[in-house]
């Protein structure tokens, strides 16, 4: 459908848009690309979904750089590491230049988020005996939680119980 940008049909369109997109709004934030999809689904003309999105752009209701952060800082309390964090922002659509400066302070503190995770872990691994068993279970559960590596490393030299004892090794 072709509108007249100054017809009554547009503007109509225009003002049903918005409404759409405070209801949504009003339910929980959204990204660009959330808001923009919904409002395609609900059968807005892409006109009007574009000049939706930069009005509630220019009200402040979309923030995509905000909501990365608040979102980062959610995952990251939640246990995540960061490339679980990454993953999931950009599953939400949002792009990597919006999310850099989150995830560079989210990383400073990943090692001791790792290690409250693998407190976590460890204390449902209490009754497994081989110290190896333990720390393979371990590093699978920290790494698919997105902890990057150098984590899980810092985790392993955190708790000397993973790291076995010498009278464990044959010549």
């Amino acid at each position: 459908m072709d509108f007249d940008r100054n017809g009554e049909l547009f503007e109509a369109q225009k003002q049903l848009a918005m409404e759409r997109a405070l209801r949504c709004l009003g339910m929980r934030w959204h990204t660009v690309n959330e808001l923009g999809n919904k409002l395609k689904k609900s059968g807005f003309e892409p006109e009007i979904v574009r000049l939706t999105l930069a009005e509630c752009q220019r009200l402040g209701l979309l923030d995509d750089r905000q909501y990365a952060s608040d979102y980062a800082a959610q995952l990251a309390d939640r246990g995540c590491g960061s490339y679980r964090i990454r993953l999931n922002l950009r599953r939400k659509g949002i792009a990597p230049e919006e999310t850099a400066e989150t995830l560079a302070q989210l990383a400073k503190d990943e090692p001791e988020r790792a290690i409250r995770a693998a407190e976590f872990k460890l204390r449902m691994l209490a009754r497994e005996s081989d110290w190896r068993r333990k720390r393979e279970k371990l590093c699978r559960f920290l790494a698919g939680r997105g902890f990057r590596p150098e984590a899980i490393r810092a985790v392993i030299a955190h708790f000397p119980e993973l790291q076995g004892r010498s009278d464990d090794f044959d010549d």
